[in-house]
C-alpha cells in the first residue's frame, strides 16, 4: 500500500485530493500534505521512466533500512547507560 503511494507521489500526474487523506497520514501534518499536492500539481517535471522509478525505490528502501539501523543503535546505546547508571547507584 505504502510502495504504491510512494509510487503515486512520484508520478504527479496520479495525485490527487482524493489521495490528500493518504498523504496526511504518511507526512503526519495536513499542511505539508496540502503543499506537496500543490506543488505535485504545478510540477513542470517529467515522468520518472521505469529504470528511474527502481533506482528511486532502492535508494529509498536503503535510507529507511539505515534509519531504522539508527534508530536500533541509539536504542541499545540507551539501554547501555540505563544499566550502567543502574549498576553503578547500587554498588
Amino acid at each position: 500500500m505504502l510502495h504504491d503511494f510512494l509510487f503515486d507521489i512520484l508520478l504527479f500526474k496520479t495525485l490527487t485530493e482524493e489521495k490528500l487523506v493518504n498523504l496526511a497520514e504518511i507526512c503526519m501534518d495536513e499542511d505539508i500534505a496540502k503543499a506537496i499536492l500543490k506543488a505535485a500539481q504545478s510540477s513542470m517535471g517529467m515522468d520518472c521512466s521505469s529504470i528511474d522509478m527502481s533506482n528511486i525505490m532502492s535508494f529509498t528502501k536503503r535510507m529507511v533500512k539505515l534509519a531504522e539501523y539508527r534508530l536500533q543503535v541509539k536504542n541499545a546505546l540507551l539501554l547501555r547507560n540505563i544499566r550502567r547508571r543502574l549498576k553503578n547507584a547500587s554498588i
